[in-house]
C-alpha cells in the first residue's frame, strides 16, 4: 500500500475519556502504515479552517474510521450541562454520523471496560453504531488489543486498495443519447430473408442501411 491510494485512517474520540489511547494509536498506526494518512483533530486541522468541512473531506478520503468509545463517550456534557451527543454540531457525533452515512468502515473500540452502546443512548442517526461488532482496548493488555485492531485495519486497507484499483479500470464505452443523430454508414443486422440453395429455405443475412435510398438492401 503506497501513496494516497492506500486510503486514510480516521481516529474519532473524546478528549475527556480516550485522548491518551488515541495518541498511542496514532503513533502505532503511523509506524505500521507509513503511507496512510492518520487523521486526528489536534494535528490534522489547521487554524482558520472550518471543522465540518475538514472532517467531511477527511472522512471521504479514509478507508476506515476508528471510534474510540470510553465510559463517558455518550454522557459527557457541555458547560451548560447538556449532553454533547444531543447536539447536531457535536464534532464526535458529526464524524461518526458522516462515516456511517457515506459507507466508510466504522470500527467501534470500547476503551477501559466501557459498556456497549444501546440505541436508547444515541440519536437516530447513530443507531447503526450499536449493531457494529466492537473491539476492546484496555491499559492492562494494550499491546494485545492494539495488535488485533491494527491487524483488522490492515485487512480493511488492503480491501480498499483492491476496490480502488477495480473502480479505476477501463470505463465501458458510452452509447449515444436518445434523439442524437448517428452516422449514415453504421451497419446493422436485420432479419431479412432470401431463398437458399437448400430446399428453398430462407435464412437471415446481414444488411447495410442506406438512408438515401430509404430501404434495406442485401450486402
Amino acid at each position: 500500500m503506497t501513496g494516497a491510494s492506500s486510503g486514510g485512517i480516521f481516529l474519532s474520540y473524546r478528549r475527556e475519556d480516550a485522548a491518551p489511547y488515541a495518541r498511542l494509536l496514532q503513533y502505532q498506526l503511523s509506524g505500521r502504515f507509513p503511507d496512510a494518512r492518520v487523521f486526528m483533530d489536534l494535528d490534522s486541522i489547521e487554524a482558520g479552517l472550518d471543522f465540518a468541512e475538514v472532517i467531511r473531506d477527511a472522512v471521504d478520503s479514509c478507508a476506515v474510521l476508528v471510534a474510540l468509545i470510553g465510559r463517558q463517550w455518550a454522557t459527557v456534557a457541555d458547560e451548560e450541562g447538556r449532553r454533547r451527543l444531543d447536539d447536531p454540531d457535536d464534532y464526535v457525533r458529526f464524524e461518526v454520523q458522516t462515516a456511517l452515512k457515506r459507507g466508510v468502515r466504522v470500527i467501534p473500540v470500547l476503551v477501559d471496560n466501557a459498556r456497549p452502546l444501546r440505541q436508547q443512548q444515541l440519536p437516530a442517526e447513530l443507531h447503526k453504531l450499536t449493531r457494529l461488532n466492537a473491539l476492546e482496548l484496555s491499559y492492562g493488555r494494550f499491546q494485545y488489543d492494539s495488535d488485533r485492531l491494527l491487524d483488522l485495519i490492515h485487512r480493511v486497507l488492503a480491501g480498499w486498495v483492491t476496490w480502488r484499483r477495480r473502480s479505476a479500470g477501463p470505463r465501458a464505452k458510452t452509447t449515444a443519447r436518445p434523439g442524437r443523430r448517428t452516422s449514415a454508414r453504421l451497419r446493422r443486422t436485420a432479419p431479412a430473408r432470401r431463398p437458399s440453395h437448400r430446399g428453398g429455405r430462407r435464412i437471415p443475412v446481414p444488411l447495410r442501411y442506406r438512408p438515401a435510398r430509404r430501404h434495406w438492401r442485401p450486402r
